[in-house]
């Protein structure tokens, strides 16, 4: 039996097809940027953002009843106190890179490549950390040092996947060596969705990584 052009127009439209799931999906990225972008404003917030956002992204992408706003906003509430003791952790990190990157060429070789190899050590870790860190504590009610435990072991068993998480949280920074074009491009990335879709891909990721250890 032929189906008609209405008839299909008509399927694609209705709620709950994959052309109106795919919709929602925008709305709910545009909308969690929107959200992220405001609430990290004071940049030692980013890390409870992100853990608002995981854990409201968790809820759309299982199909459960979810509210990005109200859900967002719950959650950045329950992960505030975490986010902000990480949130100093890397803005001192980022405070030491940058203030030691400044005087490190005026330094004798020996302690150049010491202190850029410690530096290099820093950058990594915080990179980890605020990449898997906010995904963890937003699914699992620990404290951090525990949540570092787990995540050490986690890393170890599930390396690439742990690795394709940091990427996708540092990779706008490459952006950086662009010059002003690049700085205006993540203006404009993280305006508009950069968080949203990172919170996406982020929740996305671990949830594989979840689903392998508790397979």
């Amino acid at each position: 039996m032929k189906v008609s052009v209405g008839d299909r127009m008509k399927s694609t439209f209705t709620y709950g097809s994959s052309f109106m799931n795919f919709l929602e999906n925008i709305t709910n990225v545009l909308l969690l940027n929107f959200w992220m972008l405001l609430t990290a404003l004071p940049l030692i917030t980013i890390p409870a953002a992100l853990m608002g956002a995981n854990a409201t992204m968790a809820r759309v992408l299982a199909n459960q009843e979810a509210h990005v706003t109200r859900d967002y906003f719950r959650f950045f509430r329950q992960n505030l106190k975490q986010g902000l003791k990480l949130g100093v952790f890397t803005a001192a990190a980022a405070a030491v890179i940058a203030f030691d990157l400044r005087y490190l060429d005026k330094l004798p070789i020996t302690l150049h490549l010491l202190l850029g190899n410690t530096l290099l050590v820093i950058a990594v870790a915080t990179a980890i950390l605020l990449s898997l860190l906010p995904s963890y504590l937003s699914r699992y009610e620990e404290t951090i040092p525990h949540a570092l435990r787990n995540l050490f072991i986690i890393f170890l068993h599930h390396a690439g996947w742990s690795l394709l998480m940091v990427l996708v949280t540092i990779w706008p920074l490459f952006l950086l060596q662009a010059g002003a074009i690049g700085v205006w491009t993540l203006v404009y990335w993280f305006s508009f969705v950069g968080f949203g879709v990172c919170a996406w891909l982020q929740t996305l990721i671990f949830r594989h990584i979840v689903s392998l250890i508790e397979a």
